[in-house]
């Protein structure tokens, strides 16, 4: 019972040290905070998962402009964030949470049974 509860805060605690390294040292560590972070939102899906979804979306936007070579100053920094939570309110209002969760859900479901 308190497994899924460890692994949410662990989760978020991944995510923010990703967060930090990403700061600090390199925006590479942008894509393990989005991993962490997604994984965090499927574990949080029974209460307030697709609200934290807006946290993976957000950093996927971020660690996709950076990809592209398009993260050079703070206004793009803030259209990314801006796409991110578009992006994010147009799948949550549209799309079943079982497409935003499948690949994990396929993962980790039969470690949960």
């Amino acid at each position: 019972m308190f497994l899924p509860t460890i692994l949410l805060l662990g989760s978020l605690a991944a995510t923010v040290a990703f967060v930090g390294l990403a700061i600090s040292t390199s925006r590479r560590y942008l894509w393990g905070a989005v991993v962490t972070s997604w994984i965090g939102s499927f574990l949080g899906s029974f209460s307030i998962g697709l609200l934290t979804l807006v946290a993976t979306f957000v950093l996927l936007a971020l660690a996709l402009a950076d990809l592209f070579g398009w993260l050079t100053n703070g206004v793009r920094a803030a259209i990314a964030v801006a796409c991110g939570v578009a992006a994010w309110w147009i799948l949550v209002r549209y799309v079943d949470d079982y497409w935003l969760f499948f690949p994990i859900h396929w993962i980790l479901g039969p470690l949960f049974g």
